[in-house]
């Protein structure tokens, strides 16, 4: 019995990057982050692009997604945000949390 060769899903653009060029998000990447440049991420596997603005008083992180997000919609921005470990955010006062990678 021979078997087919496995197909990559059509559904999701970003599956054939999937296995290699994805890298958890880390705070080193924040910090090379310089006033105009974005990364290219997956947030929770959605397609944004994310960049740090500073308003003076602090930092604040800025996602804008690619196609309108179940949770976040069109654009997600906080300033109450930690990298509690390598590709999580978590967010707000309540503990909150979404996985991030970037696309290399």
């Amino acid at each position: 019995m021979s078997r087919a060769a496995a197909q990559p899903d059509t559904r999701d653009p970003y599956n054939s990057i999937m296995s290699d060029k994805l890298i958890p998000l880390t705070g080193a990447h924040l910090e090379t982050l310089s006033a105009d440049s974005r990364l290219s991420v997956l947030v929770d596997g959605a397609p944004a692009e994310l960049f740090v603005q500073n308003s003076g008083w602090s930092d604040k992180i800025v996602l804008r997604f690619a196609e309108s997000h179940s949770e976040f919609g069109n654009e997600f921005q906080t300033k109450y945000f930690e990298i509690s470990k390598p590709g999580v955010v978590s967010w707000g006062h309540d503990g909150r949390e979404f996985a991030i990678t970037v696309v290399s």
